[in-house]
């Protein structure tokens, strides 16, 4: 299949970020750093128009994943809003 809709590449983009995000590879932190970064590249160049790499590769920051345990205590301790909690679980793939 040479094309793909909108939708077909966010769910191919989110599932390629979750198996490649460094916090997911401890044991080679550098070549997931590398992976990711080329992933979400891809994906903007794909969905943006007028992309601009260079200034892209300059400010990107990989935002790190936070556990679900810590996800919980946020919410336990009253600490997030719900809506911060969703965003979170979104992030970390829980949230469907």
């Amino acid at each position: 299949k040479n094309k793909a809709d909108l939708k077909e590449i966010k769910t191919a983009y989110r599932k390629m970020c979750m198996r490649w995000h460094p916090d997911k590879n401890p044991d080679r932190p550098d070549e997931a750093k590398k992976m990711f970064l080329c992933i979400t590249a891809a994906y903007h160049t794909l969905t943006t128009n007028n992309f601009d790499y260079k200034r892209f590769a300059e400010s990107f920051v990989i935002p790190p994943m936070q556990s679900l345990m810590d996800v919980l205590k946020l919410a336990i301790e009253g600490k997030a809003s719900p809506f911060e909690l969703e965003s979170m679980l979104r992030a970390r793939g829980d949230y469907r």
